[in-house]
């Protein structure tokens, strides 16, 4: 210290520091592992804090947001697992032996006969099993009535067939597609076999169950005529069911 200095002060001014240097560093680890421990949980909290600062900006907003996530994902997920089972199609069952009545006659077979889809690939006509086959006349202006039916056939799921022996290709295609809603099925009969079993008058429906036995044939189908009774027992062999017919 300098001549007159206050002696609780260094020559800089400052207070006295009594500084203890340890003889073996060792002495020290206990100091240095207690200065790490404290800076690792420094820096645990300034991570949370970063992570935590967009939920203290929001407060409990993004929180509750989360949380209705969360409830919407387990309710979908429950509906799917224990809600409805979606309806199946109808199975196509084994050709009845027999039926009621003749092939061709409602209570019987369809007949045996060939027709060919618009690949012009030959299809078997008892094939077409479970099923609604629409004879379409020539000049039938039957749209509406092909669009009814098929609605309702659909609901069922139902193969919908459209066949005509005197309408060019071209315009049952577009009927199919339109009032088909693109899921009725064009046949070819050059023969003329369904007409000429079936007569058709008007649009003409030939309702097939799932064994190949005709169930109904209904002529001059209306746009609003209801079939739902009539094609929900389609859905069941007809061997041996009582026979319907009728006209829309």
């Amino acid at each position: 210290m300098a001549p007159g200095s206050d002696h609780d002060r260094d020559d800089n001014g400052l207070p006295p520091v009594e500084v203890a240097i340890p003889d073996d560093p060792s002495e020290l680890d206990r100091e240095i592992t207690a200065y790490r421990r404290e800076q690792r949980q420094r820096r645990r909290q300034e991570r949370w804090q970063r992570l935590s600062r967009p939920f203290r900006r929001y407060g409990l907003l993004l929180p509750l947001i989360a949380v209705s996530l969360t409830m919407a994902i387990v309710a979908v997920l429950l509906i799917t697992l224990l809600g409805p089972e979606p309806p199946r199609q109808p199975a196509r069952r084994q050709l009845a032996v027999r039926g009621t009545a003749d092939p061709g006659e409602v209570g019987g077979l369809l007949p045996a006969a060939i027709v060919r889809d618009d690949d012009r690939e030959a299809v078997r006509l008892r094939d077409l099993r479970p099923g609604v086959i629409m004879i379409i006349p020539e000049g039938c202006r039957c749209g509406p009535a092909v669009d009814h039916l098929t609605r309702q056939s659909r609901e069922f799921l139902f193969n919908v067939y459209l066949v005509s022996a005197a309408s060019p290709p071209e315009d049952l295609r577009r009927l199919a597609s339109r009032e088909g809603h693109g899921v009725a099925r064009v046949l070819g009969d050059e023969k003329g076999v369904l007409a000429g079993a079936y007569r058709p008058a008007g649009l003409t429906a030939v309702l097939v169950h799932t064994d190949g036995v005709v169930g109904g044939v209904l002529r001059n189908v209306s746009p609003g005529v209801r079939l739902e009774s009539t094609l929900d027992r389609l859905q069941r062999p007809g061997q041996g069911a009582p026979a319907q017919s009728g006209a829309g």
